[in-house]
């Protein structure tokens, strides 16, 4: 099953980053898909398709 990593944007370290696979939730985002290029969440009852970057 594939895994998102999170990390926060002000140079985090590495305690920081928060790995989430569909289902998880991080601070009121539930992940419910993770696609070739976005990642799909639910904010409440909003639905958000972030794009999706490697490092």
């Amino acid at each position: 099953m594939p895994f998102l990593a999170i990390v926060p944007t002000n140079g985090a370290s590495p305690a920081e980053v928060r790995l989430l696979r569909e289902g998880d939730q991080e601070r009121g985002w539930r992940l419910e898909a993770i696609e070739r290029d976005t990642a799909q969440f639910t904010v409440g009852e909003q639905v958000r398709r972030l794009p999706l970057r490697s490092r």
